[in-house]
């Protein structure tokens, strides 16, 4: 076993590539337009945002490209943004977030994308307690999925993480050697 060598970072899900650091981004721009673009397809012209995950680069990212794809279609769509406290569930903020959205009917979307898989499962619940049928009243999907979004009735649409073993291999091998970095930063 070789032991790690100091001052080695890698940045999983963020591009800090202008700081000189090694970053592997999880889904492109073009990946979470293609949730979009499927929401897009279903007939969908009015598509909100929920976040309830804490702000971070990685989700104002999330909300720039759902923003710009929105511009570049012609689609209407409102951010709902309530981030849970730090080292709490986001799933109850958007539950809660959702029950007054639909409750005191605060949006025209058909459609709405969360920033991460707790905000949708949360919106789907509220939803699904006040009559709503996601898929057929209503679509909402995730940017990111996680186990077990598969399992919801009806499943959660939205990217699967990618399989990084290699990409991850590569990181803890560098870690572990003298040599500087070798490869595309991003």
């Amino acid at each position: 076993i070789v032991p790690f060598q100091t001052n080695k970072v890698v940045i999983l899900d963020g591009d800090f590539t202008r700081d000189g650091l090694p970053s592997i981004r999880l889904f492109s721009d073009k990946c979470i337009e293609r949730v979009l673009e499927h929401l897009h397809k279903l007939g969908h012209r009015h598509i909100d945002c929920i976040n309830t995950q804490n702000r971070n680069p990685e989700i104002d990212r999330r909300i720039d490209i759902w923003q710009r794809w929105r511009e570049r279609r012609g689609i209407a769509g409102e951010l709902h943004d309530d981030p849970a406290p730090v080292f709490t569930d986001p799933t109850i903020v958007a539950y809660r977030m959702m029950a007054r959205i639909v409750d005191e009917k605060r949006s025209k979307a058909t459609a709405f994308i969360g920033t991460t898989c707790p905000a949708a499962i949360g919106a789907i619940r509220a939803c699904w307690e006040r009559d709503l049928r996601v898929g057929k009243d209503i679509s909402i999907c995730s940017v990111n999925i996680e186990p077990p979004a598969e399992f919801f009735c009806p499943s959660i649409t939205g990217l699967n993480t990618p399989d990084l073993t290699d990409v991850l291999g590569e990181c803890f091998d560098w870690f572990g050697s003298r040599l500087s970095w070798r490869g595309p930063e991003l």
